[in-house]
């Protein structure tokens, strides 16, 4: 994952209230679990 992708993911959670923050938290997980997947 490119660090400008990260950066802007990281921009976008310091945005976010609490509740906002830990779905996006859990869809970020989701991404990363599917591409090591995709890795393997």
């Amino acid at each position: 994952m490119p660090d400008m992708d990260m950066n802007k993911i990281m921009a976008m959670l310091a945005k976010m209230d609490k509740k906002d923050l830990e779905a996006g938290l859990a869809k970020a997980n989701e991404i990363l679990k599917e591409q090591n997947k995709d890795k393997q």
